[in-house]
């Protein structure tokens, strides 16, 4: 290799060098600001939250309460027409009631097991990163409905891709794209994120806004309690009456 050459590709390697130790700088700096603006160490202490509210599915308002206790543990009952739905996850599994399905339990699959293991994440996908195996980078500046963000991206360790949107000022999550795999099926989900309330120290979205395959489903939180006492029975599949 001639002398230019090498002393090129040096310049390139050195060049890499620093743009990699910039990025990561950059990547951490937002990472402390976020965790330090919604209070991370506080909510990866809590026992168990349980927060009231209702969605809004084309024009139809459910009114539900949601159980979530640490590690992974979580339940959600809406009331749909006067009946009330069950869905939940045990730590391993997710299942569901549904009286209009008649009285037995059923296993939840695909998208719906998926998004109630993520439900049942205390601590978030953020937080950790590393030690969980998974791959995080900043990828720049970026708006959502006008407001300046810093775009984070995330690999899961299994495979799943989640970019997080964070407000420039506020150092908290206005939008987060996640595109994940179901039964060999690319799925992109996106989730907005407003009217952050501050209690006891830590950050909750009240407003919470899910578009997937062109629906909208809006969630508003109406009131959270912290560290309520939570039986594990709760989340565990009820025994089948089938003989």
């Amino acid at each position: 290799m001639k002398p230019k050459a090498i002393l090129a590709v040096i310049s390139l390697l050195i060049t890499t060098a620093f743009s990699t130790s910039a990025q990561e700088e950059k990547r951490n700096e937002i990472l402390q600001n976020h965790f330090e603006a919604i209070g991370q160490e506080k909510l990866s202490d809590l026992e168990s939250i349980k927060m009231m509210g209702h969605s809004m599915v084309q024009g139809n308002e459910f009114p539900f309460t949601m159980y979530i206790k640490h590690p992974n543990l979580v339940r959600n009952e809406v009331n749909v027409q006067g009946q009330q739905m069950i869905q939940a996850y045990d730590g391993k599994n997710g299942w569901m009631v549904a009286p209009w399905m008649g009285p037995e339990p059923r296993d939840l699959s695909g998208l719906e097991a998926k998004s109630m293991e993520e439900t049942a994440n205390f601590e978030g996908d953020l937080y950790n990163w590393e030690a969980k195996g998974h791959q995080l980078e900043y990828v720049g500046e970026d708006k959502v409905e006008d407001i300046p963000v810093y775009s984070l991206k995330l690999t899961k360790s299994n495979g799943d891709v989640i970019h997080y949107y964070l407000d420039k000022d506020k150092y908290t999550v206005l939008r987060q794209t996640t595109q994940t795999q179901v039964n060999n099926q690319e799925i992109k989900v996106d989730t907005y994120l407003s009217n952050y309330d501050m209690i006891d120290g830590m950050a909750f979205p009240m407003s919470i806004e899910t578009r997937f395959v062109g629906q909208s489903t809006q969630v508003t939180i109406d009131s959270i309690e912290l560290n309520v006492s939570l039986e594990k029975a709760l989340f565990q599949k009820p025994e089948s009456n089938r003989p």
